[in-house]
Formats: structure tokens, sequence, C-alpha cells
């Protein structure tokens, strides 16, 4: 389901963590050219490479055949498709509590996340947001958004997550497991 998962689970190997004044996460591996509009103006630009800062509000893009995997402050791990644009939304983290708040926003594409199970244990809050959907919890899924459609698909990879649809008058949460769509 998702391309190169073999250099993906490879890359995610050797991933270092994410430092204490890394911002919201880090660029950890790039595959062709990526993006990034910042939310602060004043944030230093240059090239997207291995180890950029991302911060909150800031908006990466991937284009055809490029792909980009981030580590966020929490140690999420959330891999960028190509053709995929997202936007940090929310990122806080308290280290000593284990407590985390983050929210992902995935405008168009996919984007495959991943948190330790034990995280999803704890007081946190873990969401990945799109026009139609909100994906909350989870510890391994893939949200892909079709933008000209607003259609978005869920897919469980390990354990559950909890899907609540957007546009529906009536509804609730549905739960999406391990290989469920």
């Amino acid at each position: 389901i998702f391309a190169g998962i073999g250099l993906v689970v490879a890359a995610l190997a050797g991933a270092a963590p994410v430092a204490a004044d890394a911002g919201a996460g880090q660029i950890v591996a790039i595959w062709g050219d990526v993006d990034i509009e910042r939310a602060d103006a004043a944030a230093p630009a240059g090239p997207v490479v291995p180890g950029s800062i991302i911060a909150e509000g800031d908006r990466l893009t991937t284009g055809a055949g490029d792909r980009a995997k981030i580590v966020l402050a929490e140690h999420s791990v959330v891999d960028l498709a190509p053709e995929t644009e997202i936007v940090l939304r929310r990122q806080a983290a308290d280290p000593s509590t284990g407590r985390f708040d983050s929210l992902i926003e995935v405008v168009r594409g996919k984007v495959r996340a991943r948190l330790e199970a034990s995280a999803v244990a704890t007081d946190t809050l873990y969401q990945v947001e799109t026009p139609t959907a909100v994906v909350l919890r989870g510890t391994d899924f893939i949200v892909e958004h079709d933008a000209e459609r607003g259609q978005t698909h869920v897919v469980g990879i390990r354990d559950v997550a909890e899907v609540i649809g957007r546009l529906a008058v009536a509804g609730g949460v549905v739960r999406v497991g391990a290989q469920e769509k």
C-alpha cells in the first residue's frame, strides 16, 4: 500500500531521536524534493534536507515521485507519500509526564503515522485530520485524502485507529483494525 516500505523501514531503524531543541520535529529522510512553507516568516529559509527542523504551523509538500519522513517531538514517525501536503497544526509534548498533543492536517495525499504503543496508553491526544475525517489515536495507520473527490480512506496497520467522519449528520466513532479500511 505504501510505496517503498522496505526503504521506509530501513530508514526508520537508523532514525535518530528528535533533539530537545528541535522545535515540533525534524525531517529525517527525503527522497526527491520537499517544499516547506514556514508558518513563521522570520524562520530561516533554505533547502529542505534531512535534519531540517519543522515547527508548528509549517506546511510540507511532496511532488510526484517525492517522499519524506518526519519524526515529531513525541517520537511519532510520519511518512509522506508522493503528491502529499500536510500542515503541522499542533505539537506540544511534556517529556516529564509523557503527555503529548499533536494535530496533523492532511490537505491532500497520503501519510502513514506510527506511534509507540505506550504513548497511546498515556494521557495523550494524537490526531490526523482531513476535511472529511479525523483519526484519533491508533498506533500505526495510513490516511489518504483525495481532495478532488472529497474522500478520505483510513487503513489500519497495527492495533485499532478510531475514525470520526466530519461531514455526517449522525454517526459516531468507527474503529479500523489491523489490515482493515
